[in-house]
């Protein structure tokens, strides 16, 4: 049987590590589905939600760290409690373009996104 001594110091720098890994990973985070909801003049939370849905399920599918690119987070606003997520420059992208076209502003995002695309 092998025992193995871990000082408080390295369970400390352990922990630190690890914390500044996630500032690091939370640092990409810098927009919000509050924001994208109201640049695109939607309504109804619950389609933001929705695009926000099918774009977990993208990097998923693709074997991507969701976690580096979506974070659910709560706000507190005229004493109640919402939930709204931060998103990394990926995880915007891909919910403007699983956002429903139906609304001209997200139709003539999502085609600009493609454009610039093809032209680069």
């Amino acid at each position: 049987m092998t025992t193995a001594l871990v000082t408080f110091w390295e369970l400390k720098e352990n922990q630190f590590l690890a914390r500044l890994g996630q500032v690091l990973e939370d640092a990409q985070l810098i927009h919000t589905a509050s924001e994208l909801k109201e640049l695109l003049n939607l309504t109804d939370t619950d389609e933001i939600y929705w695009a926000i849905r099918k774009a977990i399920k993208t990097v998923k599918t693709l074997n991507i760290n969701s976690k580096r690119h979506f974070k659910r987070i709560y706000r507190a606003e005229n004493n109640s409690l919402s939930v709204d997520w931060r998103l990394s420059r990926l995880a915007y992208l891909l919910v403007i373009l699983n956002c429903n076209s139906d609304h001209p502003l997200v139709a003539k995002l999502q085609v600009e996104l493609i454009k610039n695309r093809l032209s680069n």
